[in-house]
């Protein structure tokens, strides 16, 4: 899951708190299937330009071209 900037009906702290759970439960999950790989994408995330709409949720052009990349 990816993190938001302003996630619905929650606070940010505890969007991330779940968002951390959620990826931890799914990288346990998916260690025992040899043909899944799970990984983050820190470094679009931390990134200093606009990578999400204004609505928060979904990526720009930008910010799609540098998940893709990443």
């Amino acid at each position: 899951m990816f993190t938001r900037a302003k996630p619905r009906n929650v606070s940010v702290e505890e969007y991330e708190a779940k968002r951390r759970h959620t990826n931890s439960i799914l990288n346990t999950l998916l260690e025992s299937h040899p043909s899944i790989t799970f990984w983050s994408h820190i470094r679009i995330f931390g990134a200093q330009t606009q990578i999400f709409t204004e609505d928060g949720v979904h990526l720009t052009q930008l910010g799609q071209h540098r998940f893709y990349r990443s």
